[in-house]
């Protein structure tokens, strides 16, 4: 008996040394990967409690899943563009489905700050580069038919935070429709016109005009058309 409690004594022993070296390494690490913490990131974290954007998008791996994941949103957008969209984001983006929380300009820059630093968290590749899993090589893009187009075309995609919404072969959000197969349901034409003008084509759809210029427009048209 004594033999058998010496052993548990020592597995316990082992068990509690393990896990405190394990949470001081997994502390050291966390440490390494954020930036410093300055005012205005604790004011905009502050900000984003208060107006609870948590219930609509995610962030780090936390909140809703309603509104595009935010971890990285800062790595897309100017931070002028943020405080200007966080303001009064109908302005900035007409037609789009964001309420304006009526921040103030203080509360904008800060929020703004708080992305930033959040975008800059080390996260060991999360979420994942949207379309990685398309971009294998260009034998592929040619057998579609686009040749180097439909490369510009994923890059658009990708820029205007289109995965946010939209799931591609697995990847992206679930507030707009998968559009895995989309060539097979909609040619360039209906494409074209519903990208320029959501609400034209489909009254009441919660699809935000994404202001895309001409030639990245037949790019991404031409891309989601060959998504057959």
């Amino acid at each position: 008996m004594k033999s058998l409690r010496n052993i548990l004594v020592a597995v316990v022993l082992v068990s509690v040394l393990a896990l405190v070296y394990l949470t001081y390494d997994s502390t050291a690490q966390l440490a390494q990967r954020t930036p410093p913490l300055t005012d205005d990131v604790i004011k905009g974290k502050e900000a984003w409690q208060q107006n609870n954007c948590i219930n609509c998008h995610t962030i780090l791996g936390n909140g809703a899943y309603f509104a595009p994941d935010l971890t990285k949103a800062a790595a897309k957008r100017s931070g002028k563009w943020l405080i200007g969209f966080l303001a009064s984001p109908d302005t900035v983006w007409p037609g789009t489905v964001m309420a304006n929380i009526s921040l103030t300009s203080d509360d904008a820059k800060n929020l703004t700050a708080f992305l930033t630093w959040v975008k800059d968290v080390d996260t060991n590749g999360w979420p994942p580069k949207p379309l990685s899993v398309l971009q294998k090589d260009s034998h592929e893009s040619n057998v579609n038919g686009f040749g180097a187009t439909i490369d510009r075309g994923i890059g658009v995609f990708d820029s205007e935070g289109c995965s946010g919404c939209h799931r591609i072969n697995g990847i992206g959000g679930n507030i707009g429709p998968d559009l895995t197969k989309i060539g097979n349901a909609r040619d360039k034409e209906w494409l074209k016109n519903f990208l320029q003008n959501p609400q034209n084509v489909k009254p009441n759809t919660m699809m935000p005009a994404p202001n895309i210029p001409g030639e990245e427009m037949d790019a991404l048209v031409d891309y989601l058309a060959g998504l057959k």
